[in-house]
């Protein structure tokens, strides 16, 4: 029979108790119905060595040196921790990432607030800090402003954490990597218009880490600062303020025009 010929064939691999079955397969079935699916495994058979020749080239393609990747992942955190997982296989595998794009990152609000005035808190997001202690009187009375303020300051919190996120990636990220960064378009991307938008942000936006970096500075706590007195530069030996210590956003600070340079200093702390 032809499955059972020369060794050949899905059926040859099979023992005395898969014939059985085979057997009343046959005796049910009718011998042409297992004849014609000898046949087509005799056929897919004959075509594994073609196969696996084209699977052996593909890989060869795939780690040669004229093919990079380009990871697209979100700012969430199963998605970067999966990122970081994929990264680490790929550099096993000897597979070339060449970029990264950290897709509807944040709202186009933020990002061009971000893009325009780097390292500066957002307009609108400096109003969402202000909105508790000014409708103080009226939370108490309105349960709807409590939720709606509330609804601004999550939507606050959910940025701030994404800054977060993104930056401790960009940080660990090989430096021969790209970065890149690409709003939430407001409206989704529906057509044409709205791709050349994310097209022209990918291209004409500055390096990724360096937009993520200024935006942890903006979004750093407020700096608490020691103000130094004393009567250095003066002759007339009144004290005055000669500098200032600052840990957070700023860095240490002291006024122009001095004789000579105090000997102390501090680091700038972020």
């Amino acid at each position: 029979m032809p499955y059972g010929s020369a060794g050949k064939g899905p059926f040859s691999l099979i023992g005395k108790a898969a014939g059985f079955v085979v057997g009343e397969l046959e005796r049910f079935a009718g011998l042409r119905v297992l004849t014609s699916v000898s046949e087509f495994f005799g056929a897919a058979a004959g075509a594994a060595d073609a196969i696996s020749a084209r699977f052996h080239k593909t890989e060869a393609l795939l780690r040669s040196p004229s093919v990079h990747f380009i990871l697209v992942t979100t700012a969430e955190e199963d998605r970067l921790r999966e990122a970081r997982d994929l990264i680490g296989r790929m550099k096993d595998e000897g597979l070339r990432l060449s970029a990264i794009v950290l897709n509807r990152f944040i709202d186009e609000r933020t990002f061009n607030a971000l893009m325009t005035a780097p390292r500066k808190v957002p307009g609108h997001m400096r109003e969402i800090a202000a909105l508790r202690a000014a409708a103080a009187s009226e939370l108490a009375r309105d349960g709807r402003l409590a939720a709606l303020i509330s609804f601004f300051e999550e939507y606050d919190a959910y940025h701030r954490g994404a800054v977060e996120r993104a930056v401790r990636f960009a940080r660990e990220l090989p430096k021969s990597v790209k970065l890149a960064i690409a709003p939430d378009i407001e409206f989704g991307v529906r057509d044409l218009n709205a791709l050349a938008r994310v097209g022209a942000t990918l291209i004409d936006a500055p390096d990724g880490r360096k937009f993520l970096e200024n935006a942890a500075v903006a979004f750093a706590p407020p700096a608490a600062c020691i103000t130094i007195t004393g009567q250095y530069g003066r002759e007339d030996g009144q004290d005055r303020a000669i500098g200032s210590i600052c840990w957070g956003r700023l860095a240490t600070q002291f006024p122009d025009g001095r004789q000579g340079e105090p000997q102390w200093s501090a680091k700038r702390s972020l």
